[in-house]
């Protein structure tokens, strides 16, 4: 089957105009130092710098794993535990950003990460 002369034209200019959107959305007017400050100020915490911070803290206040699933729960995160006891336990290696997997020992959270 033979394509079309007219069909073949209007996909040629389709992938020619995609090209030069992705050019056009690339390029700045500025030279730069002012986006950088001006994005800078613009950018909320990240909820992963929210994760890390309750991680931090978790592990900082030797929570046990009890307290440290109902800090997690109350702000809407899942929990897993990855080891325990310094062994490591079956977990699914799918990434999940609203998850954390403790490190447990003695019933105590001494490790943290998230997803």
């Amino acid at each position: 089957m033979r394509t079309r002369p007219v069909v073949t034209a209007l996909t040629g200019i389709g992938v020619v105009l995609a090209v030069l959107g992705g050019a056009t959305a690339c390029s700045s007017s500025s030279d730069g130092a002012d986006s950088a400050s001006t994005s800078a100020s613009a950018t909320p915490t990240s909820p992963a710098d929210a994760m890390t911070a309750m991680c931090e803290q978790m592990i900082a206040d030797a929570m046990t794993v009890e307290a440290a699933e109902s800090l997690a729960e109350s702000s809407g995160y899942v929990t897993r535990i990855g080891t325990l006891d310094g062994e490591p336990q079956a977990v699914t290696t799918d990434f999940r950003e609203d998850r954390f997997t403790f490190d447990v020992t003695d019933g105590i959270v001494v490790g943290c990460t998230l997803g």
